[in-house]
C-alpha cells in the first residue's frame, strides 16, 4: 500500500501556476474562479467599515483576500477577510498571517458556501479563531458565530437595518444593509 504524499507550506508556497489554492492538512485544494460582483461589493463595503473602525480606535489590523492564513505547517487558508486584535499583531509576517486571527469572515458564493460552513469553519475553530462571520449576499444576511465548547455556535443572524456589533470589537457597529448596496 503506497502512502499518499502530503504537502507542507514550502510545497504550497513554491506553486507558481497562476491559480489560487488552499492547503488543508497536507491536501491541495484549487480555489474557485474569481468571485462575482455581489461578493466583491460586500468585501469592499466591509473593508470600509473596518478601515473606519481601526482609524477611530487605533485597535488591531484587518486584511482582505487574498492573504495566506497559515494555521499549521500543512494547513493554509485564504479567507475573504480577517481581523487581528492588538495582542495578535505578532502573527503578521512576510508570508502572511501565522496563526488563527481573532475574527475570520467569509463571504458566501454558491461555489464556496458548503466549504465555508463546514470544512473551513471547523479548521478555524480547531486552530483558535474566536469569532466567525458568514456574509450571504444572496440572502442579505450576516451570521455571527462564536466559540462554543467544541465548535462555532450561531450567536445571531443580522439582516436589513440591524446594527451588528461584536464583543471582540469594542465600539464597532455595522448597519448590515450597507454591505449589500
Amino acid at each position: 500500500m503506497s502512502k499518499i504524499q502530503t504537502l507542507t507550506y514550502p510545497d504550497y508556497a513554491a506553486i507558481n501556476d497562476g491559480k489560487r489554492y488552499e492547503l488543508v492538512e497536507g491536501e491541495l485544494h484549487e480555489m474557485a474562479p474569481s468571485p462575482g460582483t455581489p461578493h466583491q461589493g460586500s468585501s469592499f463595503s466591509l473593508s470600509g467599515f473596518f478601515f473606519a473602525y481601526i482609524e477611530k480606535t487605533g485597535r488591531g489590523r484587518a486584511f482582505a483576500a487574498p492573504i495566506d492564513v497559515i494555521l499549521s505547517g500543512d494547513t493554509v487558508l485564504q479567507p475573504d477577510f480577517i481581523y487581528l486584535s492588538e495582542e495578535q499583531l505578532s502573527l503578521i509576517s512576510q508570508r502572511g498571517i501565522e496563526g488563527a486571527p481573532s475574527l475570520v469572515i467569509e463571504i458566501l458564493s454558491p461555489s464556496t458556501a458548503a466549504r465555508d460552513r463546514g470544512l473551513k469553519a471547523n479548521l478555524y475553530f480547531k486552530h483558535g479563531a474566536q469569532e466567525y462571520w458568514l456574509i450571504d449576499p444572496s440572502l442579505r444576511i450576516v451570521e455571527v458565530f462564536q466559540r462554543g465548547s467544541d465548535r462555532f455556535d450561531l450567536a445571531r443572524t443580522y439582516a436589513g437595518d440591524d446594527m451588528q456589533t461584536s464583543p471582540l470589537l469594542l465600539g464597532f457597529t455595522l448597519k448590515v444593509s450597507r454591505l449589500f448596496r
